[in-house]
């Protein structure tokens, strides 16, 4: 789909093919990105930079300083403190007879803000006159674990059985540790079921052409802002059965993994 927003030419991707494309195999020619005015200050993450040598020093640095997996388990006591923290809330919420702020105990403020920023349709892009009165949006995304238990309360034979499954992997009593989520496939197929019906936003980070490319037979024009959508692709009826519906089971016997983008699955940007 190719849409002219204001002065800004802007294409549409809602097949997981060409988000393929988009995302990794022609990944140079839509390396630039759009930095929101909320998160100019972020203009040197690696998230925003283009593919070049600062773009190369700052991943070489993320891939061997901080994501290796010993690095992240130094960190596991203050994730681990997060979730009792979480369970803390719920119960006290109980016992004043409260509802549940179940993204009270996350880090909800601070990514919940980051994520609001970015996602501000932020209409001085598209037409420029607007810039002195800043018309930007408010709207916010919603959490994924809000999202789950919505459904789960929902859909109450899932979460029977997502409390079976907990019931004969996590003893009694017991909190549950990172390492015991390997044990519980069931829960993580609620996971990746969540992250399809629910993606944490519509479409990925905005892309742009660096140049004039060909994609799929079209023409994208140097600079045109290309927007997958990875909402539609998760409720794509030539992929998905029934993709109104929640049904854990679908991931139960599949590969798929959102660490490793099938793009049919891919809530997150691909390399």
């Amino acid at each position: 789909m190719n849409l002219k927003l204001g002065h800004i030419n802007t294409v549409v991707t809602s097949s997981s093919i060409l988000a393929k494309q988009v995302t990794q195999r022609q990944n140079l020619s839509f390396s630039r990105r759009s930095i929101p005015d909320g998160l100019y200050a972020c203009n040197h993450s690696v998230v925003w930079l283009p593919v070049n040598s600062q773009w190369r020093t700052l991943r070489k640095n993320m891939n061997s300083h901080i994501m290796p997996g010993n690095n992240i388990d130094v960190s596991k006591h203050l994730r681990r403190e997060k979730v009792q923290e979480l369970i803390e809330n719920c119960h006290k919420s109980v016992r004043n007879c409260e509802a549940v702020n179940v993204g009270r105990a996350e880090f909800k403020d601070l990514m919940g803000n980051i994520m609001v920023e970015a996602g501000k349709p932020n209409l001085v892009y598209y037409s420029p006159f607007l810039e002195k009165i800043d018309p930007q949006g408010t709207d916010a995304t919603s959490n994924t674990f809000e999202w789950a238990m919505a459904e789960l309360l929902k859909n109450l034979h899932i979460l029977e059985k997502a409390q079976e499954e907990l019931a004969q992997v996590i003893v009694k009593g017991k909190l549950i540790d990172e390492a015991d989520v390997t044990e519980l496939p069931y829960l993580r197929c609620i996971v990746k079921e969540t992250i399809r019906i629910h993606p944490q936003s519509p479409f990925l980070i905005p892309r742009k052409a660096e140049e004039d490319v060909e994609l799929s037979g079209y023409i994208i024009s140097k600079d045109s802002q290309v927007l997958v959508n990875v909402w539609e692709i998760g409720h794509d009826a030539s992929l998905w059965e029934d993709p109104l519906d929640v049904k854990p089971e679908r991931f139960w016997e599949s590969d798929m993994d959102i660490r490793d983008p099938d793009f049919e699955l891919i809530p997150f940007d691909a390399c």
